[in-house]
């Protein structure tokens, strides 16, 4: 029976038709309903203005974790509140404290806007972390993106009050030195648009602002992932067309799919600044691609007109550039200063009243849209704003089924890039055997950022314990997945010049004693009962008091999973235990994976200006850290002897007398290496000589923080590299790996978990490669599931690997003028390219035809169907891809570019005829004359399982009508 798979959404066009650009006046007030315009016009300068700012809301509102009147009212002042950024915290009680006060305080009764970055998962505590967007772009799963953006994203966003996610991110990862690549959904427009117009759908219910889930801001607008060399903020260097064919697709798809917001960039195009010019915030994005949601600008970028770009040359002036070019909220620029400056330029005409009136109403209509506002009598008033408390029981991460839906992102995004008959590792074989895990990564659950995770985990802003409680890295999956082999683990090298630490994690932790449990892990988890945790139980015990001194009576005592606490500013249980000072014991067993005979053991803490946290550390009744006397005392221990598998009875008091919005925050580490570097080498050497498998987890990580000061990042923001080959002595590690195997005869694989491509041609050698980018809470797992064969891996590359950053720029869909060869000194340019993924099975491609053959501009889409036969191995997720070359046109075109994708089911030996279609939309071209155009002609389609093998080739012809 014939599948009809349809890769595409359902977008009539991706952009408007235009003979030409598009020009728009800044001061359309027709474009706002008329119950806003008629609130606009009962609304002063400086309220308006209000609704212009974007301001933190636990900083204005709370002091110490709890409601504070006094300060609320002083920010308030009778204006109201524009958009909050929430925070981190969850409790929506406070955030319809808050949201009441907000109304009150306005003549009008407008509620605030609560927002926050939700790029995997909402960053925030007790949200669930789904793989990095690299990672949910491997899995060319369309439908996976929908659910992770309803399901858990929307749907756990609302739950803590916040209505808007700043996700998701609608750039090209196609400069890899670049830091912030990992936030990117991979190199191609079409599967970067078709996942994150999924994504956009999923946040707001197929569209109905109305649900109860979040809508969606999208970032970052535009072209700001492409900077000269790889640097952050640098200048993007492209031309209108490209532009617009390429970069501004993705943005095309998920404006399509209903988002309401936009975050204008740092950077300039073509030598103008995006966040200070209508032709981009005007133009192409209202004019051209639909928008009619509000602008907010990134972080500093109205400042970086004055301050980077130059084109202002003061605030005033910076602001003026940003509103007349279409922008509204400001992102902290100026701070206090902002609403001020705005008010000044409207009444002393500098900025006509129009431009503040469209500004402001463009933020009014979004909250009339997302029912915070309804029309009574003509005029917008207050609607639906507060959130219902009984929703955080059931949304959370802890849910069973989000967690359900972490793990089948996590799995469908492991990518095997190569396979030399290695995998997977048979279980049995190995009963009784050694298996080595080796690699910086092999015991750290490596979240990306902007993600809820643990402090010392990958993200100094993410959440806390109830993220530690399901994150699972892969020394923990593969114990898991070879309960009778010995898995044992050595660091073996850093990730950098610096010493390497770990936190402790889960799977490392156990009660020493049994203890009378009050209170739930997680803090509104339903129908907790008071009970006993016994010995052995995996986790520690946690008592807090509510005072900083560690006396008297108990607020809550509970089973923490791990010690990696980010409390942000309301504490461990907003529920039970208010405020933002208390302290806390925590006691466990702790036992190390590795034997280290020079370690060290670190407490990460997370002070304020004034010494606001203490904290000590004892191990086995000795006193190793203890900055109670003095706060500025070190946090590491001296030297210290690990032995593997051996249970150390570990002691942590911490203490905090106040409470900031950036957050308190403490994490116990070890450092299982060695002090010298080739020690630690030696070290991993004699382990994997003596296994009968090996695991090398290699890579990178970003926003790593350590207790003796170091700095282990390799990406993330502001981390641009201009190598991309393995840091550290990680290249060292695999070459020992290889000469091991190549002695032993023992299985080697290598895994990658990185948020972005490693430049190594070495890996080219290894029997066997993965490619896991950053697997969100169930990483191990899938990673482990893969290679023991429980599990056939579908991941497909959604960015090429290049052989190194001296070939540069690698993405598939080159023009024919590109060379991706002929260098004198370069032998191959690309390791791995887009779209490549290996599975444990083999799926044949025949019988490949076009329907119809002859197409017009009348024409909606062309079938391309054809055969996939399942010819050997377990059963599969095949992912077969179509791609498109325009043969002749009036301006360049790709060689070959993705038009249709889809993850096809093959049972052993079933044969299945699939569909796919491609929308002659997505054929368009814009002409020497800067009209979208289908122009007629012959389309070449090439059907395979990767960008660079497609054994199946037709054709179609468009006509003129």
């Amino acid at each position: 029976m014939a599948a009809r798979v349809l890769a595409i959404l359902a977008v009539a066009v991706l952009f408007a038709d235009t003979s030409g650009f598009t020009v728009r006046e800044t001061d359309r007030l027709d474009e706002l309903p008329p119950s806003i315009r008629a609130l606009l016009a009962k609304m002063t300068t400086e309220e308006k203005a209000r609704q212009l700012v974007l301001d933190d809301a636990i900083t204005v509102a709370t002091y110490d974790g709890a409601f504070n009147e006094t300060l609320a009212a002083a920010y308030l002042g009778g204006l109201g509140a524009g958009v909050l950024n929430w925070g981190r915290d969850v409790d929506p009680n406070l955030a319809n404290a808050i949201q009441d006060a907000v109304v009150a305080a306005s003549r009008h009764g407008i509620p605030a806007l609560f927002a926050e970055e939700c790029q995997h998962g909402v960053q925030g505590d007790h949200h669930t972390i789904f793989p990095s967007p690299p990672a949910l772009a491997a899995t060319f799963d369309v439908d996976l993106l929908r659910a992770v953006g309803a399901v858990v994203v929307g749907a756990e966003a609302r739950a803590g009050g916040t209505a808007q996610c700043w996700a998701p991110v609608c750039g090209l990862a196609r400069e890899p030195r670049w830091g912030r690549g990992e936030e990117e959904l991979g190199e191609d427009a079409y599967l970067a648009g078709e996942l994150a117009g999924a994504m956009v759908r999923g946040m707001t219910a197929d569209g109905r602002l109305d649900s109860p889930n979040a809508t969606s801001l999208l970032k970052h607008f535009v072209a700001y992932s492409v900077p000269e060399a790889g640097r952050n903020e640098g200048p993007a260097h492209m031309g209108p067309r490209e532009l617009r064919e390429t970069y501004a697709r993705p943005f095309a798809k998920a404006v399509a799919a209903g988002a309401t917001g936009v975050m204008s960039s740092y950077n300039e195009v073509d030598g103008v600044p995006v966040s200070g010019d209508a032709g981009y915030l005007e133009d192409l994005l209202r004019g051209e691609l639909g928008f009619e949601g509000y602008v907010s600008s990134d972080f500093g970028a109205i400042h970086n007109l004055q301050s980077l770009h130059y084109t202002a040359a003061d605030g005033p002036e910076a602001v003026r550039q940003f509103l007349e070019a279409g922008g509204s909220v400001n992102g902290h620029d100026y701070h206090a200063d902002y609403e001020a400056i705005v008010a000044n330029l409207t009444d002393s005409g500098r900025m006509a009243s129009e431009t503040l009136d469209l500004a402001a109403g463009r933020v009014l209509a979004v909250k009339r849209r997302l029912g915070l506002l309804r029309d009574v009598g003509g005029v917008a008033a207050t609607g639906a704003y507060r959130t219902d408390p009984a929703l955080v029981a059931t949304r959370l991460g802890d849910a069973p089924s989000h967690r359900a839906v972490a793990a089948r992102a996590a799995a469908e995004s492991v990518v095997l890039l190569a396979n030399d008959r290695v995998l997977p590792l048979d279980a049995d074989a190995l009963a009784g055997k050694i298996v080595a895990v080796v690699g910086p990564n092999g015991d750290e659950a490596r979240m990306g950022d902007y993600s809820a995770a643990g402090w010392s985990g990958g993200a100094p802003s993410g959440g806390g314990n109830i993220d530690t409680f399901n994150m699972v890295p892969v020394l923990e999956g593969l114990r898991k997945a070879l309960p009778r082999s010995d898995v044992v683990y050595a660091v073996g090298s850093s990730l950098s010049a610096a010493r390497h630490w770990n936190v402790v994690q889960r799977h490392e932790w156990a009660v020493a004693a049994a203890f009378a449990a009050t209170a739930p892990s997680v803090p509104y988890a339903p129908g907790f009962e008071p009970t006993t945790v016994a010995a052995g139980t995996q986790g520690l015990e946690a008592t807090y008091f509510p005072d900083a001194r560690l006396e008297g009576p108990a607020a809550l005592s509970r089973l923490d999973f791990a010690l990696n606490h980010h409390f942000f500013a309301l504490g461990p249980d907003p529920a039970r235990l208010p405020g933002g000072v208390f302290s806390a014991r925590f006691r466990g067993l702790a036992t190390p994976p590795a034997t280290a005979t020079r370690g060290r053991w670190g407490v990460l803490v997370h002070t304020g200006s004034d010494g606001e946290v203490r904290v000590s550390l004892e191990v086995d009744g000795v006193v190793l850290v203890d900055t109670f006397p003095n706060a500025s005392a070190p946090t590491v221990s001296g030297p210290f002897a690990f032995e593997a598998g051996r249970a150390y009875d570990v002691a942590v008091n911490y203490s905090q007398s106040h409470s900031w919005n950036d957050g308190p925050a403490v994490a116990l580490l070890w450092s299982l290496a060695e002090d010298d570097d080739d020690d630690e080498l030696a070290k991993a050497k004699r382990l994997m000589d003596a296994a009968d498998a090996v695991v090398a987890v290699v890579g990178g990580a970003n926003n790593l923080r350590a207790p003796d000061g170091g700095n282990d990042s390799t990406e993330g923001e502001g981390v641009d590299r201009a190598s991309l080959a393995l840091t550290g002595r990680q290249r060292d590690l695999v070459d020992a790996a290889l000469a091991s195997a190549s002695k032993s005869g023992a299985p080697l694989a290598v895994v990658l978990v990185d948020g972005k491509p490693t430049a190594e041609p070495l890996l080219k050698t290894a029997p066997a490669v993965l490619a896991a980018f950053n697997g969100g809470q169930a990483q191990g797992d899938a990673i482990a599931a893969v290679l023991v064969g429980a599990a056939n891996p579908s991941g497909r590359l959604p960015l090429s690997f290049p052989a190194s950053a001296d070939v540069l720029p690698v993405f598939y869909d080159r023009k024919p003028s590109s060379a991706r060869s002929g260098w004198c000194d370069v032998a191959e340019s690309v390791l791995w390219a887009f779209g490549h993924g290996l599975s444990y099975s083999n799926v044949t491609y025949a019988d490949v035809s076009v329907v119809p053959e002859t197409a017009s501009a009348a024409t909606d889409e062309v079938l391309v169907r054809f055969t996939l036969a399942h010819a050997g191995g377990p059963p599969v997720v095949e992912v077969p891809q179509v791609y498109v070359r325009d043969v002749v046109s009036s301006v360049t075109t790709p060689l070959r570019s993705l038009k249709a994708f889809a993850r096809v089911d093959l049972a052993p030996g079933e044969t299945r005829r699939v569909e796919l279609a491609i929308s002659l939309d997505e054929l368009r071209v814009l002409d020497r004359t800067m009209a979208w155009v289908l122009e007629p002609g012959t389309f070449e389609v090439y059907v395979g399982p990767a960008s660079d093998d497609t054994p199946l080739s037709a054709s179609f012809d468009v006509v003129s009508d």
